[in-house]
């Protein structure tokens, strides 16, 4: 069966909108379907075989680059919440990530356990916990 680029599009939409390139072949993609499908500009691609919709907020995908998911009052915002934006991108990894390059502009969230929420943000209970120890914010001037 032969997959066009918005075949791929609708399948990366069914599995949540972002999706590795594993999970995209594990639904029947061919390799080649999914490089189309991106040079086409039907997905994008976050990093090395990992894609996401057109649409995914772009806080979400620079969470997604540093191997991480959107945390503390970066979720909040993403959820609708009021939150402070002092121009820093929150992001939560597991203690075990290694490879990371977050630099300036980034508190990054180290977890023992699995947060909950989705590949691209933890949820909003969670994020509310967060925000309320968050140490980068106690020392934010205001």
């Amino acid at each position: 069966m032969r997959y066009s680029p918005r075949t791929v599009a609708s399948v990366l939409d069914s599995l949540g909108g972002i999706a590795t390139r594993a999970e995209l072949q594990a639904q029947g993609l061919r390799h080649d379907a999914i490089t189309m499908a991106f040079h086409y500009g039907r997905v994008l691609r976050v990093r090395r075989g990992l894609y996401a919709r057109l649409d995914t907020a772009p806080d979400v995908l620079a969470a997604l680059r540093l191997r991480g998911r959107l945390a503390c009052v970066s979720a909040l915002r993403y959820w609708g919440e009021e939150a402070p934006d002092e121009g820093v991108l929150h992001i939560a990894v597991a203690a075990s990530a290694s490879r990371l390059e977050a630099g300036s502009g980034v508190v990054v969230h180290w977890s023992r356990r699995p947060e909950r929420g989705w590949r691209g943000c933890v949820d909003l209970e969670v994020a509310r916990r967060q925000a309320a120890s968050c140490r980068a914010l106690s020392r934010a001037p205001g």
